[in-house]
C-alpha cells in the first residue's frame, strides 16, 4: 500500500487508486468501534508483506 493512503484507507470507501477495489466500510467500523472503548486502529508500517492493521485498547487498572 502507498505511504500516502497509510491515514486515508481508515476512511469509508476509500480508494487507493481508480483501477483497485476500495477498502470498503470495515477499516473505519473498526475505528468506530475502537474509538467508542477509548482505543485505536493503525495501519503498521513496518509489515512488509501485504497490509497489518492493529486494534489497541486500553486495559482497565485493577485495584
Amino acid at each position: 500500500m502507498p505511504q500516502e493512503y497509510s491515514e486515508t484507507i481508515f476512511e469509508r470507501f476509500e480508494k487507493a487508486d481508480n483501477f483497485g477495489q476500495g477498502t470498503g466500510p470495515e477499516l473505519n467500523i473498526c475505528c468506530l468501534i475502537a474509538e467508542r472503548l477509548k482505543g485505536k486502529v493503525l495501519l503498521d508500517k513496518e509489515y512488509k508483506e501485504r497490509e497489518r492493521f492493529v486494534f489497541i485498547l486500553p486495559m482497565k487498572k485493577s485495584i
